[in-house]
């Protein structure tokens, strides 16, 4: 059996309105909403919206506006999902290399670590070109394979007669294509020119 009593607190009649408003007195004087739920409060019935221009109830309350903004949400859901689908589809994450912990790492990587650059990634260093040289390779032709003195020319050049420059490397397109500019354009011919002004 218990001995405490139970006492019943009614709660008091107060307008939230009111009391927001800084209406002490006549907040306890009336309830904001009857228990139909009907607006009691006489300075609420005069307050008109700002939204839709009645009067009972202020624009936070408006139900217009909250069924506005309801259809507008699911408006701006509905066109994020359609922006989604349409978006073209994303390449494939590549894989990133780990960077070593410490300086000497590198020299410790064994082949299946790390990926490997496939041919086509790297740029072809001796591809045959004539303009815009990375590096040059030369090769000596001999014209003959016994040399021959004659009466023009008692001391002839024993192996090299032709020049044959290869070039190795890959474009730069910044620089322009013209002949002029390119001093080692015609290097075979200026080559093949020296050797007979020797002769």
């Amino acid at each position: 059996m218990s001995y405490a009593k139970k006492s019943v607190v009614k709660n008091p009649i107060l307008c939230g309105f009111c009391r927001k408003a800084g209406r002490v007195v006549e907040a306890q004087e009336h309830s904001l909403k009857n228990k139909n739920g009907n607006v009691c409060c006489p300075f609420l019935a005069k307050v008109t919206c700002a939204y839709c221009e009645k009067t009972g109830h202020t624009t936070t309350r408006c139900a217009e506006k909250i069924k506005a903004t309801k259809i507008e949400r699911e408006l701006n859901r509905y066109c994020d999902a359609i922006k989604k689908q349409k978006k073209a589809p994303q390449e494939p994450v590549k894989e990133q290399i780990k960077k070593p912990a410490n300086v000497f790492a590198c020299l410790y990587e064994s082949d299946g670590d790390s990926p490997r650059s496939s041919a086509s990634e790297r740029p072809s260093c001796c591809s045959p070109r004539q303009k815009k040289a990375a590096a040059m390779v030369f090769s000596v032709v001999p014209a003959t394979a016994n040399p021959t003195p004659t009466a023009d020319d008692p001391y002839p050049l024993v192996g090299v007669t032709k020049v044959i420059a290869t070039y190795c490397g890959y474009d730069s397109d910044s620089e322009s294509d013209d002949d002029d500019e390119d001093p080692y354009y015609d290097l075979e011919t200026a080559a093949v020119d020296r050797a007979e002004r020797w002769r």
